[in-house]
């Protein structure tokens, strides 16, 4: 009998081995500045991964990304290594910061997956037309994670969003704040300004320095 317990536990073992035996991972860190100083908004549109945003009493924003390429082989993790990166795009006083080589762009008369954004949120100023993102069909042989730890001035505006494997958090903000998920959770912490918060799968939970200055809408399914 013990003999039999023996071979029944290596071969739950067994079963239990990752599909995906290539592992890369990378450290990403840059420093952005506002050329237009002024009422600032950092947009960040994420896929896979997890978004942690923090205001402090600085004028840059500090970005650091954690890099996960997992894949069956070491071609396939060659190609995420290459293809999946970090975009940064300078508009003077709006930075958008992006994961690129994914089948995803940005550009005018554009939608996102889940609808017009410029119709939400036309009354803050924002054209989401301008903005947008496409999402088209792309057979990738690997997977991968960008979770990104990002420092921001604390007045500005944080438009932040991904999709899958992670949560959005947002503290310490005091200007309007954007926070959309699909597959995680919403926390939004010590913020003032008007706030969106709307996830599909996850909890959103709040928690306000002050009354918000503006309208607002929290939204979960």
């Amino acid at each position: 009998m013990k003999n039999m317990k023996s071979i029944l536990l290596t071969t739950l073992c067994a079963i239990t081995v990752p599909i995906y035996a290539q592992l890369f991972t990378e450290k990403i860190t840059k420093e952005l500045t506002f050329e237009k100083k002024g009422s600032n908004t950092l947009m960040l549109f994420n896929i896979n991964g997890s978004i942690s945003v923090e205001g402090y009493a600085g004028d840059k924003v500090i970005i650091e990304v954690e890099k996960r390429i997992t894949a069956k082989t070491d071609q396939r993790l060659e190609e995420g290594k290459q293809e999946v990166q970090l975009g940064v795009m300078d508009r003077a006083d709006t930075l958008l910061v992006y994961v690129k080589g994914i089948c995803s762009e940005f550009g005018k008369r554009q939608r996102t997956k889940r609808g017009n954004w410029q119709s939400k949120y036309n009354g803050y100023g924002y054209d989401w037309n301008d903005w947008g993102r496409r999402n088209s069909d792309c057979d990738k042989r690997y997977d991968y994670r960008m979770n990104f730890t990002i420092k921001v001035p604390q007045g500005i505006n944080v438009l932040a969003s991904t999709v899958n494997g992670g949560d959005v958090e947002i503290k310490s903000v005091t200007g309007y704040v954007l926070a959309d998920n699909v597959n995680g959770s919403i926390k939004l912490t010590n913020i003032s300004g008007a706030t969106y918060a709307s996830t599909i799968n996850g909890s959103v939970d709040l928690d306000y320095s002050g009354n918000p200055n503006g309208d607002s809408r929290y939204y979960s399914l």
